[in-house]
């Protein structure tokens, strides 16, 4: 019997850019990818749990027309200087990084 392979890609992937080591155009350099995506406000009063503030940053959500693999959109986090892109689940329900 073959195990079934977890299927990795997603249609939906989130990542966090920080102003301090991100493209000055950042936002334009998304928009010629065409791929649809949406930017929170800035978060520069989060805390970490030690109660030090966290560094500003926005998170960003990136929705592709089909499920994109890890190292798909690893290319585009790399050229904004962000982290780990994270899959998500539900866009429509949310989404936890």
């Amino acid at each position: 019997m073959t195990e079934k392979k977890k299927d990795v890609r997603s249609r939906s992937w989130a990542m966090v850019v920080y102003p301090e080591s991100a493209p000055k155009n950042w936002r334009e350099m998304l928009d010629d990818t065409r791929i649809a995506w949406v930017e929170s406000p800035l978060h520069d009063k989060d805390v970490n749990p030690d109660q030090t503030i966290k560094k500003p940053h926005w998170h960003v959500i990136l929705m592709y027309g089909s499920k994109k693999s890890y190292s798909q959109v690893l290319e585009i986090t790399e050229m904004l200087h962000a982290p780990i892109p994270q899959k998500i689940q539900n866009v429509e329900g949310g989404c936890k990084m």
